[in-house]
């Protein structure tokens, strides 16, 4: 005879299926309202009816809205580790050849580029709720692009007098300028063919001759 044990996963296992099931819908179409109004101009009730539920219902998985919204982040961060596991062993002028693919991610998955633009237009103030995410953010696109760099330096390939943090803020600022520009007008511009050219010439222009 099995043991009783054994038989309780199976009650609880629909339910929290159920469970998991209804927490992705509501993250699902977070991701989808807050790219197309922001996190700001969605409300709590406008969500719960998109996925079909009471608002408390939609509390009662994440608390608050502002909790839903570090889940809707915390989501997408770990849909990129493999990325960024990717990334993190590169170096010098192969690392920042890399940055190159970042164009054509962002044509792959334009709502969640678009999710990103509109939550930085949003957390511009130290008391915005992602402020501090998006600085840190920021400060590691820097701090790769820097240690590519001087990794690069080091190896002989870049120029000596290349100021990697120069270089790393420029980099920084054409990563949100070139998204925003595409996203305001993305029949006049080719995300992907823009980094893959501004990647060429920096490469270029840092190579040791």
């Amino acid at each position: 005879m099995p043991r009783p044990s054994n038989t309780r996963p199976e009650k609880t296992r629909k339910p929290q299926a159920r469970g998991l099931a209804r927490r992705k819908a509501i993250l699902d179409a977070a991701v989808r309202l807050f790219a197309e109004r922001g996190f700001r101009g969605t409300g709590i009730t406008g969500l719960a009816n998109e996925v079909g539920i009471s608002h408390v219902g939609l509390l009662h998985h994440f608390g608050t809205k502002e909790k839903l919204l570090h889940a809707v982040v915390a989501r997408r961060e770990a849909e990129q580790v493999d990325l960024f596991d990717r990334l993190a062993g590169l170096r010098g002028l192969e690392a920042l050849r890399a940055i190159a693919s970042f164009g054509e991610d962002a044509v792959t998955d334009p709502v969640h580029t678009r999710l990103l633009v509109v939550l930085v237009g949003e957390s511009l103030q130290p008391d915005d709720p992602l402020n501090g995410y998006f600085r840190d953010r920021y400060g590691l696109v820097r701090a790769f692009v820097a240690a590519a760099v001087r990794s690069g330096q080091e190896e002989g390939e870049i120029r000596a007098d290349a100021d990697p943090e120069a270089v790393a803020a420029e980099v920084t600022s054409f990563i949100g300028g070139a998204a925003l520009a595409w996203l305001l007008d993305p029949e006049a511009i080719d995300i992907a063919a823009s980094y893959g050219d501004y990647v060429t010439r920096l490469t270029a222009d840092l190579a040791r001759s």
